[in-house]
C-alpha cells in the first residue's frame, strides 16, 4: 500500500508548492464532516407463508430502502418501501394502494431477513437468507465537496444540504 502511495505524494507535491503560493487557495474553506452512506443490492431466498419468494432490496442511503419481492411460482414483482427501520428491525409496506395496509416487519441481520408478514387480516411468518447465485455485485460511491466549483460565479454548485 505504501509503495503505490509514495509515487502519488512525489507527482503532487509540486502542485502542492504552487496552491500555497496562491491567494486564492482553499485555506477559508473549512473541512465538512460527510456521512458516508451504506449502500448495497442484495437479493434474498426463503419462504413467506410457506411459499418460495425472492425479495430485491437496495439500500441507496442510510434510512432509505427500496424493493420488490416475487412468489417464486407467479413471477410478478410487488414493489416494496421501508416504512420505519429501528436498530436492527426493518419494516416494508407494499405498493398496493392508499388501503393496502401489507407490511413486512422483521429482525434484519444483513445476510437474513425474518419477522411476519400481514395483511388483508392475516399473518405469516418469513426467512429470507441472502441468496448471491446469478446475483451481479458492485459497489456505489457518492462524494460530497463543500467548496465551490467555480468560488466566483454564484451559480456554480456547492455544498449540498446532507440527506435527511
Amino acid at each position: 500500500m505504501l509503495t503505490v502511495l509514495a509515487p502519488l505524494c512525489a507527482c503532487q507535491s509540486g502542485q502542492k508548492k504552487a496552491a500555497a503560493n496562491d491567494s486564492t487557495t482553499a485555506a477559508s474553506i473549512a473541512p465538512v464532516e460527510v456521512p458516508v452512506a451504506s449502500s448495497f443490492y442484495k437479493q434474498y431466498k426463503g419462504r413467506l407463508a410457506g411459499q418460495p419468494i425472492t425479495l430485491q432490496l437496495v439500500k441507496y442511503a442510510p434510512g432509505k430502502y427500496e424493493g420488490w419481492y416475487v412468489y417464486d411460482k407467479v413471477g410478478k414483482p410487488i414493489g416494496i418501501s421501508l416504512s420505519r427501520e429501528t436498530a436492527d428491525s426493518l419494516f416494508f409496506a407494499e405498493y398496493a394502494g392508499a388501503d393496502n395496509e401489507n407490511m413486512f416487519a422483521g429482525i434484519f441481520t444483513g445476510g437474513h431477513y425474518r419477522g411476519q408478514w400481514s395483511g388483508n387480516d392475516k399473518t405469516f411468518d418469513f426467512d429470507l437468507a441472502e441468496d448471491t447465485d446469478s446475483v451481479i455485485t458492485f459497489e456505489t460511491f457518492m462524494f460530497q465537496d463543500s467548496a465551490r466549483l467555480r468560488p466566483d460565479d454564484p451559480a456554480s454548485p456547492g455544498q449540498r444540504p446532507a440527506p435527511p
